[in-house]
């Protein structure tokens, strides 16, 4: 499962068969300087700009590039090939950034993610103070029940267990795109699965003795 959720190219693969809604990507080839050159009209043909540049099988948004025009394609690509498994384009869905932890096949209250002045990158994941979170988010029922249903079908349809959080953007119109199941969330005081199992109700000791 966790292999599984790292290669965001097969795991995508895998929740549109689940029925789980998510963007439109491309897997990037990025091993010669022909595919390079190429990899341009394949992205503007297939996603269009603005796009999501990253590495396919990293995570904490390591290598992550967000790329309005063209010209700029070329050195997100650069960013993201240098790590191993190849980097994928996806369409960019403009919207809020909602989270849903997953425990023991239920999901918890959803937490929505709101960074300061940008997205929420690796630096806005880890340093304090740069993002805000709102648990429960403020999501009508609907909206709610329908992530949190695709949330868990994500996470069976990667075979999981015990624990995970399964990240979305929703677009204005109201619809989840789901980005990646993590199968090791963290679990710091800045983490979002205890802060939707505290929003549930379920202390953080609580928490680790379920997962335990």
């Amino acid at each position: 499962a966790s292999a599984l959720a790292m290669n965001k190219d097969r795991s995508k693969a895998l929740f549109r068969e689940a029925l789980v809604g998510t963007a439109p990507h491309l897997l990037v080839d990025v091993s010669s300087e022909a595919d390079r050159a190429g990899a341009p009209a394949s992205v503007a043909r297939t996603l269009g700009y603005p796009v999501v540049v990253k590495p396919n099988c990293q995570g904490s948004s390591v290598g992550f590039s967000f790329v309005e025009r063209e010209e700029d394609l070329a050195a997100a690509l650069r960013l993201a090939g240098r790590f191993p498994g190849g980097c994928i384009g996806e369409r960019y869905v403009p919207g809020r950034e909602i989270t849903a932890a997953i425990l023991e096949g239920e999901a918890l209250p959803l937490v929505e993610i709101i960074p300061e002045g940008g997205f929420y990158d690796y630096k806005r994941k880890y340093t304090k103070g740069t993002s805000r979170y709102t648990a429960p988010a403020a999501l009508d029922a609907r909206t709610t029940e329908r992530i949190q249903r695709e949330a868990a079908l994500a996470y069976r349809a990667l075979a999981c267990r015990d624990y995970a959080r399964v990240d979305f953007r929703l677009s204005e119109g109201g619809d989840p795109s789901c980005l990646e199941v993590n199968t090791l969330p963290g679990m710091t005081e800045l983490s979002l699965v205890p802060m939707a199992a505290k929003a549930a109700g379920i202390v953080f000791e609580g928490l680790v003795e379920r997962i335990a």
